[in-house]
């Protein structure tokens, strides 16, 4: 963020009212839902604390056609674009080869939660704050050997769904 940009974010901070300000901001693009844009903005603000082991998530459930992911994106829409991870779908493998820093400050939007959002190493992901694999592969002589491979980093999480999850799909 530019100096000017902070500068402006720290007057906001110490002389006015954050959340009306971000309100007002919020309603150019979406208009009522006054709550869960808020609460879809916090989330995603969530990411980017110093302190992103407890950066939050939402499961934004309601009718298809409805808006649900429209208005995450257009949350999503606010931040830059190399913090927020946008899927369609993910494999149940994905996360493991996010790299070392894959996750940490960033914002995973998964459009649907049947896309993956019901992914077992997801849920490691986001109670652990990361994962560590260690993988099996050929030596080259016939051999084989072990590898680690890290992801850290616990992102503010995102996914949309036409019906309620039951406290076992949510882990």
């Amino acid at each position: 963020y530019s100096d000017e940009a902070k500068k402006k974010a720290g007057d906001l901070l110490i002389n006015g009212d954050p959340l009306f300000e971000i309100k007002r901001e919020l309603d150019r693009s979406i208009v009522g839902e006054d709550r869960r844009k808020l609460v879809e903005f916090l989330v995603a603000l969530s990411a980017v604390r110093r302190d992103s082991e407890k950066a939050l998530g939402m499961i934004c459930t309601s009718s298809s056609a409805s808006g649900k992911s429209w208005s995450v994106n257009q949350i999503l829409d606010l931040f830059p674009p190399e913090l927020v991870l946008s899927y369609s779908r993910i494999t149940d493998s994905a996360l493991n080869y996010l790299g070392k820093e894959g996750l940490e400050g960033k914002i995973l939007f998964i459009q649907e939660a049947g896309g993956g959002a019901d992914n077992p190493q997801l849920r490691v992901v986001l109670s652990e704050h990361g994962l560590n694999l260690l993988l099996t592969i050929p030596a080259g002589d016939g051999r084989f050997t072990t590898t680690e491979v890290r992801t850290n980093g616990c992102p503010a999480f995102f996914t949309t769904t036409t019906k309620p999850l039951s406290d076992d799909e949510l882990g």
